[in-house]
């Protein structure tokens, strides 16, 4: 084939995939008799058994969404989400999305609450409102809920001082009491555990979350502390920058505590001083909750 032939076969095919993509994109974007009809979810709510499960707190803002077995995508709340109708009674399932560890750019369907769902006779152009509420699955386990009610579980003192504890305060507190943790120059460090490890064989392995709220005017960290063979391990895996309003936090732990070769396990929580700080700094934490399946 000569040079000039072979170019001019480029054009018209060229051309030929300019028409068609211009034609399907017409046919797919065009269509304006698809009026679809839209779920409201302005926002979601969290039920507990308070006595098995601790307190209804949560940080839930964006949800999970199918229509049929259809996944419609993930949707931050408010929302406003578009159905096409298909003329029958559709299946309606809302799942609760969290940003495990606070990664923002990352969102997964927390495993430990049960989707809800709702069955729906939709109509096209209408709008229906949705009050969703979820609930921990009755598969999740707690190896410990503290709400600092009634004591604390963190009596373990894992620093060098003898003088710095796990406090439970009444001012400044989410509720009626919160634990604290607080440094001066004097008490430069506060680390601390729970009392007991949790064995590993009650742990399928899976997932392993530590739920939990917090305030805070200085750096502190989270860790884990685990037996694995003859050796007792003790890891931060988590840095809190300071907040001064109080946050949920889910921090993902399954790589920490899914080995097979660990026996028991728990967590704790420390702070250091800030160098030369003179002022007393405090980390307020409440409704702390280790769950797996």
């Amino acid at each position: 084939m000569s040079k000039r032939k072979y170019f001019l076969s480029i054009l018209v095919s060229l051309s030929l995939g300019v028409a068609i993509f211009t034609f399907s994109g017409c046919s797919l974007t065009d269509n304006e008799s698809i009026v679809p009809a839209y779920l409201i979810i302005d926002d979601v709510k969290l039920s507990t058994n308070i006595d098995l499960q601790g307190v209804a707190s949560e940080e839930i803002n964006e949800v999970f969404v199918f229509a049929d077995g259809v996944s419609l995508g993930v949707y931050p709340l408010p929302a406003r989400i578009p159905v096409i109708v298909s003329g029958t009674q559709m299946n309606i399932v809302v799942g609760a999305s969290i940003h495990p560890s606070g990664y923002k750019n990352s969102t997964v369907e927390y495993p430990f609450y049960g989707r809800e769902s709702y069955n729906l006779d939709l109509e096209s152009g209408k709008d229906y409102p949705i009050d969703v509420t979820f609930k921990y699955l009755n598969e999740a386990k707690f190896d410990f809920i503290e709400s600092f009610e009634n004591g604390s579980f963190f009596i373990n003192d894992l620093d060098t001082l003898g003088s710095t504890k796990m406090e439970i305060a009444s001012e400044g507190v989410l509720s009626n009491h919160s634990g604290v943790l607080s440094v001066d120059e004097f008490n430069y460090i506060n680390e601390v555990g729970t009392e007991n490890l949790f064995l590993r064989s009650n742990n399928l392995g899976s997932y392993t979350y530590l739920e939990f709220d917090y305030k805070n005017d200085i750096d502190y960290y989270v860790g884990v502390r685990y037996v694995e063979g003859t050796r007792l391990i003790k890891e931060q895996v988590y840095l809190f920058v300071p907040s001064e309003d109080w946050n949920h936090f889910y921090l993902d732990l399954t790589n920490w505590i899914s080995s097979s070769t660990i026996e028991s396990y728990s967590v704790f929580f420390g702070v250091r001083a800030y160098s030369d700080d003179e002022v007393t700094r405090k980390v307020f934490l409440d409704n702390i909750k280790l769950i797996h399946f």
